[in-house]
């Protein structure tokens, strides 16, 4: 294989798009993380606010929150299942050329099978991206995040809140329950005049 010839120009394109791909992937990755460190931040600060004032709709904001940034997180996920995908069919054609240059004299065939998958490739990233669909987000991963830990982050919130609408209470920062004044004081029985 010269340096002038077709392959080696549409392998200089291979290498690019995987170039591009894998920064893509990087900066999707990236983006989860944060996304999911400001989901638990949250949610944190519902389930505070909700103990420490006894105010339900702090916890259910919580949850609300969570569910949220949650179909944010599970659609970056969805991105990077696609981007990952189109680099590992990068990595095969690489994995082709490897095998071509290596044995492609004693063997051609390693030469065609390198050549039928460059020919083949759908070229750049944006292009394997369909349409989104939400059926997706049953697919994504990883799932401990999305099958585990959101739908516990919002289970428990919306216990916090029930709990919270039940009895009234906050939790006081010596942990006793202390029943929260309520928000109308023109309430019969209300300590506040």
């Amino acid at each position: 294989m010269s340096n002038n010839d077709p392959w080696t120009e549409l392998q200089k394109i291979v290498d690019a798009d995987l170039e591009r791909s894998e920064r893509f992937v990087r900066g999707v990755v990236t983006t989860s993380g944060a996304l999911r460190g400001f989901v638990v931040t949250l949610w944190s600060a519902g389930i505070t606010a909700a103990a420490t004032t006894g105010v339900a709709a702090w916890a259910f904001l919580g949850a609300v929150a969570t569910v949220a940034f949650g179909l944010v997180d599970a659609y970056h996920a969805w991105l990077a299942d696609v981007a990952i995908r189109h680099v590992r069919t990068l990595e095969r054609i690489t994995q082709a050329r490897h095998d071509a240059l290596a044995r492609g004299e004693d063997d051609s065939a390693f030469v065609d099978e390198y050549h039928a998958q460059l020919l083949t490739h759908r070229f750049g990233l944006y292009t394997y991206f369909d349409r989104f669909q939400w059926r997706e987000l049953r697919h994504v991963t990883p799932r401990v995040i999305f099958r585990g830990l959101y739908p516990t982050l919002v289970a428990i919130a919306i216990g916090v809140a029930a709990y919270m609408s039940v009895t009234g209470s906050a939790i006081s920062p010596q942990g006793t329950t202390t029943h929260a004044a309520p928000l109308n004081p023109s309430v019969s029985g209300s300590p506040h005049p």
